[in-house]
């Protein structure tokens, strides 16, 4: 049996990392993609001020989401860190994963770091701003997500 020097080993474990990194990127890419409906259409506009996302939910009688919205947008807030994470927004990532989604939605509306969040009943919009938004745009193209509205 061949013994592998603990380069080799490190080196296989530095591609395997990579791997998995690129990996997570493009699961958040295309989460993105399909939890916000973005149209490729969205690449293609000119540079703006803000690029805006809109998603809907379900609430209770207690103005907070019903549980399957509450699933839904954690699954959206999950990709939305690992993409601010995974674009140097750090500050962005943290923010996102300590958002409280049991709260009732009209405390959920708040400023981040280049993102403002705007939840209304039954419907909630993602104001990132212009840098923000780019690399966020940017981010979903770069990492092989499949828009659902080519046609548009």
């Amino acid at each position: 049996m061949q013994a592998l020097s603990q380069q080799t080993i490190l080196n296989a474990r530095v591609v395997a990392d990579q791997a998995a990194i690129h990996a997570e990127s493009r699961s958040a890419a295309k989460e993105i993609v399909r939890r916000f409906l973005l149209a490729k259409r969205e690449l293609e506009r000119q540079p703006v001020s803000a690029v805006v996302l809109r998603k809907s939910f379900l609430f209770g009688d207690s103005n907070r989401m019903c549980a399957t919205s509450i699933e839904n947008m954690r699954c959206s807030f999950a990709a939305l860190a690992q993409f601010a994470g995974a674009s140097g927004l750090a500050e962005l990532a943290v923010a996102i994963e300590g958002l409280d989604l049991t709260l009732p939605y009209s405390h959920l509306s708040r400023q981040l770091p280049g993102l403002r969040m705007l939840f209304n009943k039954g419907w909630c919009e993602f104001r990132f701003d212009a840098e923000e938004g780019e690399k966020l745009l940017s981010f979903a193209n770069d990492h092989g997500a499949t828009f659902r509205f080519d046609h548009c």
